[in-house]
């Protein structure tokens, strides 16, 4: 009895392992750990006391892993600031976004001008940058942004002077 006992308990054994390694080397194991889970990342942005100008708009665009030259991972998401708000020079916004641990964004800015009209600034006809400036997921789940905006007055344009991103919230 203890040699059949035996028997089939290596039998068994031997069918869970090969079935776990089938499982791993297919990846369809439900507990996969890979790079590119969704992860939130929290993000304070700051318009500097030295900028010229209130945002009133920040659009997130999701590029791929840092370091490496992707393509965009969609497109641009809407405006990020709740309906009405705007960050006025010395002040901040706090938002949540999902973007992968170790990915990196591009960020598109509107600002209200002298004339109290929204402006894009990648919009504006002559603006060289296609993108303002970058807020990378890594070094944490949280994330300081701060930027500076003037007006070139040699050309007119509305653009952005700094833009700082590091991790954790300040």
């Amino acid at each position: 009895m203890t040699k059949i006992f035996t028997k089939y308990t290596l039998i068994i054994s031997i069918t869970t392992f090969l079935f776990s390694a089938c499982e791993l080397i297919s990846g369809d194991s439900d507990d996969d750990n890979s790079n590119t889970t969704v992860d939130k990342l929290h993000v304070k942005f700051i318009n500097t006391e030295g900028s010229e100008f209130t945002i009133s708009s920040i659009q997130i665009l999701v590029m791929g892993v840092a370091g490496e030259l992707n393509g965009p991972d969609g497109e641009f998401s809407d405006n990020i600031l709740s309906e009405g708000t705007t960050i006025a020079p010395g002040n901040h916004y706090i938002f949540d976004f999902e973007i992968p641990n170790s990915y990196y964004s591009y960020a598109r800015l509107g600002v209200i001008n002298s004339e109290n009209n929204q402006i894009i600034l990648n919009e504006q006809e002559g603006y060289t940058n296609q993108y303002e400036g970058t807020i990378t997921h890594w070094g944490g789940d949280d994330r300081t942004v701060n930027v500076t905006l003037i007006e070139n007055k040699t050309t007119g344009l509305i653009m952005v002077r700094s833009w700082g991103e590091w991790a954790g919230i300040e």
